[in-house]
């Protein structure tokens, strides 16, 4: 018994030790894992959307800059343009900002989507963010003072929002839009460049986002959705604020799971809003689904979420006709349509 126990034992050793080995591939996560993530790779890198128009997808890829994507022949074609740091859609224009060191100003173009025609603007300006979807820009105008406008053609459209005395130029704030009139900027505070002011704006002035729970202030919101009435807002730990539609009764709710941490921690959360709620995914690729109306948080369990356990998203687009149909662009593996109608999803 016993030698036969020996005999035994070293081919179980063998094969415990080529598991051991496998497993502990770190750089690669193991040979299972390995099988299980062969999503294939698009070239262009990851995908910011920005608009879907006849039938073509507009987004700006991190390896490839501005690109037009036709679904029908799966082709990428490059828009030319160079150093690009800031983009958004007017309806007809791709919108785009230069590459600029404070405190010089942004140059900045229109791209016509029908013409593929560029046009400089024939004024720069200290451009902070835009908003890649929504018609949005977030501008410096002086020292300690921003403001948000549309973009019309070749030039500053409407004023969407002015912040005389609220942030510093040192901490610029960033902008987080839900759509092209309710958005919230969110920065340091001129007053404690340690903590964070949030205001919201919904068709006209900017109004201050408060809460009686002191930690409301210790990070950047990086997410908004709203049904008219109940707003909800994400920080950037991945908590969850809510209000009735008081901007003064924000009150947390729970905080979403697995929430990544990101540098800088300000930047926007790829979310997308359909129904009643906010859909996202976290830094474990789980999808959680953020009730407008309540703040309640839960994980989504449609099939739509078990086709990204292994892709990462970065950005979602809601198609400007049918809105079940969301378009999602990925870090490295192309775009992806979520039927919310079926709850499945595929690439396209």
């Amino acid at each position: 018994m016993k030698r036969k126990f020996k005999h035994m034992a070293i081919p179980v050793l063998l094969v415990l030790a080529t598991l051991f080995i496998v497993g502990c591939n770190t750089e690669n996560e193991g040979i299972f894992m390995r099988i299980s993530e062969s999503v294939v790779k698009v070239d262009v890198g990851s995908i910011n959307l920005i608009a879907k128009v006849s039938g073509n997808i507009y987004s700006y890829a991190s390896k490839a800059g501005l690109q037009v994507y036709d679904p029908a022949t799966k082709n990428w074609e490059s828009i030319p343009s160079a150093g690009v740091r800031h983009y958004t859609f007017d309806g007809t224009n791709i919108v785009y900002a230069t590459e600029a060191t404070f405190p010089n100003n942004n140059t900045l173009y229109t791209y016509d989507i029908d013409t593929k025609v560029h046009t400089t603007w024939a004024a720069g300006h200290a451009v902070k963010a835009m908003s890649p979807k929504f018609n949005l820009m977030l501008l410096s105008v002086a020292a300690d003072s921003f403001s948000v406008y549309s973009a019309a053609g070749t030039a500053i459209g409407a004023s969407k929002a002015d912040f005389a005395s609220e942030f510093v130029d040192d901490f610029p704030p960033n902008l987080v839009a839900f759509d092209g009139s309710s958005f919230l900027v969110s920065g340091n505070s001129a007053s404690d460049t340690t903590k964070y002011s949030h205001y919201y704006v919904s068709g006209g002035l900017p109004d201050a986002m408060t809460s009686s729970d002191a930690t409301f202030y210790d990070n950047p919101l990086v997410a908004i959705g709203t049904d008219t009435t109940a707003i909800v807002a994400i920080d950037a730990t991945g908590k969850v604020w809510k209000t009735a539609g008081l901007l003064s009764e924000f009150t947390s709710t729970t905080s979403i799971t697995g929430f990544p941490d990101r540098n800088p921690k300000n930047l926007p959360y790829p979310v997308f809003y359909h129904g009643s709620s906010l859909y996202l995914q976290n830094g474990d690729n789980d999808f959680y689904a953020v009730n407008v109306t309540n703040g309640a948080v839960s994980e989504v369990t449609s099939n739509f979420a078990g086709t990204f356990s292994n892709i990462k998203i970065k950005s979602y687009l809601v198609d400007p006709i049918d809105t079940d149909l969301v378009y999602a662009g990925t870090m490295e593996n192309g775009i992806f349509t979520i039927n919310m109608g079926d709850g499945t999803a595929s690439g396209i």
